[in-house]
């Protein structure tokens, strides 16, 4: 079953550091996170796609990755991570900008890779386009369509052959 998650339509309250996870490594707040701490916690794979706004990723995206913020306590504090870190759940990026200079997008990749190192997910595919600043400009990138094909097979690849126990 693939599930679509878009950050920027559902409503989530950024991390308010109150610790209220901090003895069971489980967010207090009910907002539309609990869906995707859900999603996230029973995926087999995870592909995430960000504009990159001044060299990191949106707002939107940044307050749901801020919110893992307990999966870190479950993890690193307490000992007892969501998933078995030894799955090795594929992960995809996709990251996209107006900006032509590479390391622009470099930040925002660590960002990501950070949260999904917390909730065990390794990236396997990273596509960045730069240079695409426009509504409907990805369409004319050279070679846009054979490089997305090429990474979905190596993420599907990757998801087949990580995937944990079926009904985790």
């Amino acid at each position: 079953m693939v599930r679509e998650l878009r950050a920027a339509a559902l409503t989530i309250a950024p991390c308010r550091a109150c610790g209220g996870c901090d003895q069971t490594g489980e967010c207090i707040v009910r907002d539309g996170m609990t869906e995707v701490f859900e999603a996230v916690r029973w995926a087999d794979a995870l592909a995430v796609a960000t504009p990159v706004f001044f060299a990191s990723v949106t707002a939107q995206l940044k307050a749901v990755v801020d919110r893992f913020q307990c999966a870190w306590v479950a993890k690193h504090r307490l000992g007892r991570p969501w998933v078995d870190p030894a799955e090795h759940r594929a992960a995809a990026l996709l990251t996209v900008g107006g900006m032509k200079i590479g390391s622009h997008y470099t930040q925002a990749e660590q960002v990501l890779r950070t949260w999904l190192s917390v909730i065990s997910f390794e990236p396997r595919v990273s596509l960045v386009f730069h240079g695409v600043d426009d509504a409907g400009a990805i369409q004319l990138v050279p070679g846009l369509h054979g490089q997305v094909a090429e990474a979905a097979a190596g993420f599907v690849a990757a998801a087949r052959e990580g995937m944990g126990p079926p009904g985790r």
